[in-house]
This record gives structure tokens, C-alpha cells and sequence, in this order.
């Protein structure tokens, strides 16, 4: 039994590689460190970085609070077999819902699922931060057979948080950004350069390509590569 089957319960296809639904955020912020990150598990902690993981320490330990008809569900997991997406919930909002809810099995009646993702600094609107809260309800209403029509992201530092409205344009960018991430982890690609109107995905086996995916992005033109060929030749 695989640990997602464990955790919640149903059946999933073991052979698909199910990508971190967390990346989804990395992508849309920036699409070649998300390659870095996916390829060559390229990180490197900051002071934000570190801050943010101190911040969430008690989002990520896993529990179930209940008061009443209320359930808070920390660190939940969740997956799409049709995103090919798996990974968790920092907070799932579960409210008791006779006529519209769904069955989970928290809960010994149907409640109508928040989903809510936790993030650190100022109160900001940022599209990476909607396109993962977003994610997490695509895969839940796809475990649960239900409707979510709206989130939020909970900025710790400043006790703040906004909903999110699940409408169709951000759907459409979930699957957008799903399916480029599957494409590079599919076809082992790394974005080398770019400039404001062209991406280059080159393929990480190419080592002509490697030596420079550290580099500032720039742009970029087939003579390039024309150089970088005629060098190895020589070498």
C-alpha cells in the first residue's frame, strides 16, 4: 500500500510519478528554478527562506482539531491523478454541511471543505500563492467528489488572510502550469535562457546546455549553440 493510499484512504496509480503540488508555486514565480529545483534539486536557504520554514513549523505537524461541527485538518494529504500532483494541506477547513457536503473520513458527517495555505511576511496578492491554494482544492474535490469554490492564504507574521475565488481562469492556469512542470520532469529538460518574448528548454543530457544553466538568463540565438559546438570539436 502506497503512503497515499495509508493516509487517505483511496486508491491511486502507483506507476505515474506524481509531481510536488508545492512546485506549482515555484513555477509560476519562476519557471527555471522550478526545472533547478525539479532536475537537479538545486536549493539554496536564505534568511526568508529559513524564516518561512520556522513559521510553519505548527501548520506542518499533522493533527485533527474539532470543535463542534468544525475540523481543522494540519498538514492533510492530498493528490489529482488527473494533475499528477500529490503533496500536502497546510489547513483544511472542514465545516459541517448536510446539503451540499462531502464525507471525509475525519468527519462522521458531510462538511464543506476551506482549504487554507500558510505563508510568511506582509499580506500580499500573489498569482503563485492562488495558483497552489487553487491546486489543493482541484485535488480535494477530486478525492471527495465535491465543489470548493473559494480558500485563503494566512500570512502568519501579520495575522492576516484573504480569500481566494476558485474561477475558471485560475483552473485553466493550474492545469497550464501543471503541465509544463510534467514536461520538464518528463523530457529532463532545463530552461537555459531567456528574453522577453522566447523561452529555450534544452534538455539537461545535453551538456552543452549544462555549463551554463547557473548563468544569468539572457538572450538567446542559434549561434550560441553553433560556438559552444565548434568548442567541443576542437576540445
Amino acid at each position: 500500500m502506497s503512503c497515499r493510499e495509508e493516509k487517505v484512504g483511496l486508491p491511486v496509480d502507483d506507476e505515474q510519478e506524481y509531481l510536488p503540488l508545492s512546485w506549482l508555486s515555484q513555477a509560476d514565480y519562476c519557471l527555471r528554478r522550478a526545472a533547478l529545483l525539479l532536475n537537479e534539486r538545486t536549493w539554496m536557504e536564505n534568511a526568508e527562506t529559513a524564516k518561512g520554514r520556522a513559521e510553519h513549523a505548527r501548520a506542518h505537524t499533522q493533527r485533527v482539531e474539532r470543535r463542534g461541527d468544525q475540523i481543522k485538518l494540519y498538514e492533510n494529504t492530498v493528490f489529482s491523478d488527473t494533475l499528477q500532483l500529490s503533496g500536502k494541506c497546510d489547513c483544511i477547513e472542514a465545516v459541517r454541511d448536510d446539503t451540499h457536503g462531502c464525507k471525509i473520513p475525519a468527519a462522521e458527517f458531510p462538511v464543506r471543505l476551506f482549504p487554507v495555505e500558510y505563508k510568511h511576511g506582509s499580506v500580499r496578492d500573489e498569482s503563485e500563492y492562488k495558483i497552489q491554494l487553487c491546486a489543493q482544492a482541484m485535488c480535494l474535490e477530486e478525492m471527495y467528489k465535491t465543489a470548493i469554490s473559494a480558500g485563503a492564504v494566512f500570512f502568519i507574521s501579520a495575522h492576516r488572510r484573504f480569500e481566494v475565488n476558485f474561477d475558471e481562469s485560475l483552473r485553466r492556469q493550474v492545469c497550464e502550469t501543471a503541465a509544463k512542470l510534467r514536461k520538464i520532469r518528463r523530457e529532463l529538460l532545463c530552461l537555459y535562457g531567456h528574453s522577453d518574448t522566447m523561452w529555450l528548454l534544452a534538455r539537461m543530457t545535453d551538456r552543452r546546455f549544462i555549463f551554463r544553466i547557473f548563468e544569468p538568463p539572457r538572450a538567446f540565438s542559434t549561434n550560441d549553440v553553433n560556438r559552444r559546438s565548434r568548442h567541443e570539436e576542437r576540445e
